[in-house]
């Protein structure tokens, strides 16, 4: 990918033994914010980003050693985010990933926004049976809101 010019992230892989003499001066060319993802997963799901300190880091990589036994440690880079399949040297597929967004209104709480949301999108829905998955409220999703000051009662206006 650097080679066509493409940001690559700086990539730190962590096993969950390895963890217990985990040096944080192992990442000192890194660059906040971090992100964390099972290295046995996929469509996105175990991965936590936005992570803005190494005390936050730590909390993160205990909290996922607890579910997984393989990590990466990646810088976050900023953008679009695409994902591309290649095989043999070919793209065969590249998909333009837009994270879950609700906007507020000014009336409604983020709650409320996000069960509108998956009740009115019809293209949400369990799994991978629509382009869609239901917008979940799991921990990511909570640690993004709590940076922005927010809660799942908070009635923002935009």
């Amino acid at each position: 990918m650097a080679k066509h010019s493409f940001p690559v992230a700086k990539t730190l892989s962590l096993s969950d033994l390895a963890f217990e003499q985990f040096d944080t001066s192992q990442l000192r060319d890194f660059t906040f914010p971090l992100i964390v993802k099972p290295v046995n997963e996929e469509h996105g799901n175990g991965v936590m980003m936005h992570i803005l300190t190494m005390d936050e880091l730590q909390e993160k990589l205990s909290t996922a050693f607890e579910t997984y036994d393989n990590l990466l440690i990646q810088e976050e880079i900023v953008g679009d985010e695409i994902r591309f399949l290649v095989v043999k040297g070919q793209v065969l597929v590249a998909i333009h990933r837009i994270p879950a967004t609700v906007t507020g209104d000014g009336q409604q709480s983020i709650q409320q926004l996000i069960d509108q949301e998956n009740a009115e999108n019809e293209h949400r829905g369990t799994g991978y049976q629509k382009p869609l998955s239901f917008i979940e409220v799991d921990d990511e999703p909570l640690s993004y809101i709590d940076k922005q000051k927010l809660d799942l009662d908070s009635t923002p206006r935009d």
